[in-house]
C-alpha cells in the first residue's frame, strides 16, 4: 500500500512484522513494559571505555568528552546518566578554563573517578526507563528566606530556621537545601512528586542532574538525586510565581495558608448563586462563613476533623482548601462524586487546574485582589486573584447540565 500510495520503502532499515521490541536511534523500545533500554553492545562498549577511563592514570580532554558524550546519549534508557557525568564534566570543563587544548592530558579527580566507577558497576542495573509520562502523586510547594525555610505538602506544613552554619549561605543554597529536605520527609519517599518553587535556578539544578557553574548547587543537586535514586522516589519540577507560591510567607510566617477569610459579601453572592450551603468544609471558628463547620486542627465547635476523612454526601458543601490539599479534594470530589462549591486561586499553569475546569458546571466566578474581598488572619489584604467554582464528580451530571445550557 505505501508504495502504490508513492513511498520509497528501504527494506533493509524496515521491519516489516509486528514486533514488540523493536531497535530504534540507538535504542530498544519495548512495548510490552513500556520502557527504552540500551542495546548490549552500547552496553558494554561504555562499560569498555569506562575501564580504560579508569585505568589509565592520565587522559585527554578530547577523550573525555568522547565519554561524556556517549554517556548522556544514553540518558533516555538510564535515568543517572546526566546525574553520573557531572563531575566529569566539571573535570573537562575546569581543564579547558585553565587555558589547556583539547588534546593536552590531564588527570581526573576523585569525584570523576568516582562517575567513572559507575559506569564501570552500575550501568548494567540501571538500563532501562519508562518512556509513558509520570503523573505526580503528591504536590510539594518549597521556598526559603534569608532566616528559615517552608515546605507544603497535603496535610502537612513545615517551617524551620536556618541554623547559625547554613544561613550565610546565598539563596539559590537555601532554595535547593530546602528541597533536600523536601525529599527526606517520610510521606514522600517512593513516591512521583512534584516540587514547585519560584526560583528557576532550582528548578534548573533538579531537572538537569545538577550544573557546573556552582559547585555548592551541584552538590546539593547530587545529593538530592542520589537520595531519590536510593528510595525510588521520582521528582518532578514546576515553575510557580512567588505571590502565588503558599511556601514563599510560609517561609516566613505559619498562619496565611490555612487561616486566611473570605469576605462575607462574597460568600453571600456566592450562595445566592449556588447554594444554599450547608456545611464549610475547611474552616475554624474564626472564619467560618456557616453555623456548621469541619475545621483542620481540634475545635470543640466543629462537626469533625479533617474533612477530607468525613463523607461529604448529603450535603451542599462550601469549601475553601489550604491550597496544598486541592488536589486531595478534586480526587475525593470525583471519587464520591460530589458537587460542590470550591474556592481557589486561580492558577491556571497549576497540576490541578485542567481537572478543576473538567469538572466544573458553571464559569469561575472571578475575584481580582483589588475587590479587597479575602484577608488574612491579622487583616492584611491578600493580593491573589481567586476563583469560586461550582464543580461536580458525576459525569452524569455534567452532561445533563450541558444539555440544559445549549437549549
Amino acid at each position: 500500500m505505501l508504495q502504490r500510495l508513492g513511498f520509497l520503502v528501504n527494506n533493509t532499515k524496515s521491519v516489516l512484522q509486528p514486533t514488540q521490541i523493536l531497535k530504534h536511534l540507538g535504542f530498544y523500545i519495548n512495548t510490552c513494559k513500556m520502557i527504552l533500554t540500551l542495546p548490549k553492545d552500547k552496553v558494554r562498549e561504555l562499560k569498555r571505555e569506562a575501564t580504560k577511563l579508569w585505568t589509565s592514570t592520565m587522559t585527554t580532554i578530547r577523550r573525555l568528552a568522547s565519554f561524556i558524550g556517549k554517556a548522556q546519549a544514553a540518558m533516555l534508557a538510564v535515568l543517572p546518566a546526566r546525574l553520573q557525568t557531572r563531575h566529569l564534566v566539571a573535570c573537562k570543563d575546569c581543564a579547558l578554563a585553565s587555558g589547556l587544548n583539547w588534546s593536552d592530558s590531564i588527570q581526573l579527580s576523585k569525584e570523576a573517578l568516582k562517575d567513572i566507577s559507575w559506569w564501570r558497576n552500575h550501568l548494567q542495573s540501571w538500563t532501562g526507563q519508562s518512556f509513558l509520562p509520570q503523573i505526580p502523586e503528591m504536590d510539594l510547594f518549597t521556598d526559603a528566606s534569608d532566616w528559615g525555610w517552608g515546605i507544603v505538602l497535603p496535610y502537612k506544613v513545615i517551617s524551620r530556621a536556618w541554623p547559625p552554619q547554613e544561613s550565610q549561605h546565598s539563596i539559590n543554597w537555601c532554595k535547593l537545601r530546602t528541597v533536600l529536605h523536601a525529599v527526606h520527609l517520610p510521606e514522600v519517599q517512593g513516591k512521583v512528586i512534584q516540587i514547585h518553587s519560584d526560583s528557576t535556578t532550582t528548578l534548573a539544578y533538579i531537572t538537569k542532574f545538577g550544573g557546573t557553574r556552582s559547585t555548592l548547587l551541584m552538590d546539593l543537586a547530587c545529593q538530592i538525586w542520589t537520595h531519590c535514586l536510593q528510595t525510588g522516589t521520582r521528582v518532578m519540577t514546576s515553575f510557580i510565581k512567588s505571590e502565588d507560591n503558599p511556601a514563599d510567607r510560609l517561609s516566613r510566617a505559619l498562619w496565611l495558608q490555612t487561616e486566611w477569610t473570605l469576605d462575607p459579601t462574597l460568600f453571600q453572592q456566592i450562595d445566592k448563586m449556588w447554594g444554599p450551603h450547608t456545611v464549610d468544609l475547611f474552616a475554624s471558628r474564626s472564619n467560618t462563613q456557616l453555623p456548621r463547620f469541619i475545621s483542620w486542627k481540634p475545635d470543640p465547635q466543629a462537626l469533625a476533623m479533617n474533612a477530607l476523612t468525613v463523607p461529604w454526601t448529603q450535603e451542599n458543601s462550601f469549601a475553601c482548601p489550604p491550597w496544598a490539599l486541592i488536589s486531595q479534594c478534586l480526587m475525593k470530589i470525583q471519587r464520591e462524586q460530589l458537587t460542590l462549591t470550591l474556592v481557589t486561586p486561580y492558577w491556571p499553569s497549576a497540576i490541578w487546574f485542567p481537572t478543576l475546569k473538567n469538572l466544573a458546571l458553571h464559569p469561575p466566578l472571578l475575584i481580582q485582589s483589588q475587590d479587597r474581598l479575602a484577608h488574612s488572619p491579622d487583616g492584611t489584604l491578600l493580593d491573589w486573584t481567586l476563583a469560586a467554582w461550582c464543580i461536580s464528580g458525576s459525569g452524569s451530571r455534567r452532561k445533563v447540565h450541558q444539555r440544559l445550557l445549549s437549549k
